[in-house]
């Protein structure tokens, strides 16, 4: 009768110490995990473009040791956009209606080229919560309506990544900041909050001298080209400076040698040095040789030019004159080749 107590004794011992060893293994994972996480080379989609670029990222490390669930939460891309390019906008836009203490063409690519250091897989979303919040505040009138166009431009950036809509296309990021801005604007103007008749605006060509044209032209010419040529520097692409850094860098290195001028058209300037390094985003897919980003950049300058008088104030209005240029190089560069086929097949 001793033995078979003493049997059971032990049996119970040994299930009791293995439960131990069970419940204390998630934290000795946990500890294990942190222990051995270490840097590594991965890949990650750039989502201007969609193209594989390269990124330095901690592999095993926990996220603070939170339930799986809001681990799960937070590491979804759809949150973590959201959540950027609310804070991004918020940013700007406060920046430029309260004070104005640093320049949105300032802030804008500093947030962009911050986020492309520090996650450059977000580095997309940083720049469109950049351009969201650009809207001055007779468009954009209060937090409540950037929020309100902030938050329809979440959803068509999550409708231009699921459908890779106009991937590579110069200014894409700023047709959806445009398109959101003009849809919040239409709400806003339903409620009664601003006037409709105010909408695309009532400005002339007044002020457009022939220095601001030319000017005009030449930035966004220049700007452009100055973007495609850095990311064809070698050794660029293997530290993944992605489009929208590139761009952001550019911007934001001629606009602080312009702004200290105090030149009078300065804001015209450094407008359609925006408008340029928008173009220099396109992937080479779609613009595949300096001389493509130089007539793209010119056209921008048209582009520009041609709809001063509309849309004044409007958030995404640089971008989108950057895609349709794009889009007017592309069309016609399939025209020309179109019509160059026909002639050969002509001549044979």
């Amino acid at each position: 009768m001793e033995d078979v107590q003493v049997e059971v004794a032990a049996a119970v011992a040994v299930s009791s110490s293995a439960h131990s060893m069970t419940t204390q293994s998630p934290r000795m994972e946990r500890s294990t995990a942190a222990s051995t996480s270490t840097p590594v080379l991965a890949e990650y989609t750039e989502r201007h473009n969609h193209e594989e670029l390269h990124i330095l990222k901690i592999a095993g490390a926990p996220l603070l040791n939170l339930p799986p669930s809001v681990t799960r939460a937070l590491l979804h891309p759809l949150f973590q956009d959201t959540a950027i390019i609310l804070i991004c906008a918020f940013l700007t836009w406060s920046n430029a209606t309260r004070g104005e203490h640093i320049s949105a063409f300032l802030l804008a690519p500093s947030l962009a080229l911050a986020a492309a250091t520090i996650l450059p897989q977000h580095s997309t979303s940083a720049a469109l919560g950049g351009y969201l919040g650009m809207g001055t505040a007779a468009v954009v009138t209060s937090f409540a309506w950037l929020a309100v166009t902030a938050l329809v431009g979440c959803a068509l950036w999550a409708t231009f990544i699921r459908l890779e809509l106009f991937a590579g296309f110069s200014g894409r990021l700023g047709v959806i900041a445009f398109v959101s801005c003009n849809i919040s604007y239409l709400l806003s103007a339903a409620v009664g909050n601003v006037r409709a008749s105010d909408y695309v605006g009532n400005a002339g060509w007044d002020y457009v001298t022939l220095e601001v044209g030319i000017l005009t032209v030449a930035a966004s010419t220049l700007t452009a080209i100055a973007t495609g040529a850095v990311r064809r520097m070698p050794g660029l692409a293997a530290t993944a400076l992605n489009p929208v850094a590139a761009g952001s860098a550019v911007a934001l290195v001629l606009t602080l040698c312009i702004l200290p001028t105090e030149y009078r058209d300065a804001a015209s300037v450094v407008a359609s040095i925006g408008e340029g390094s928008f173009v220099g985003m396109a992937s080479y897919a779609r613009l595949p040789s300096l001389g493509a980003f130089f007539l793209t950049g010119l056209l921008c300058g048209g582009v520009n030019l041609a709809l001063v008088p509309l849309f004044g104030g409007f958030a995404g209005k640089a971008g989108f004159c950057a895609f349709l240029s794009c889009f007017l190089y592309v069309l016609g560069a399939r025209l020309f080749r179109l019509l160059r086929q026909i002639v050969r097949s002509s001549r044979d």
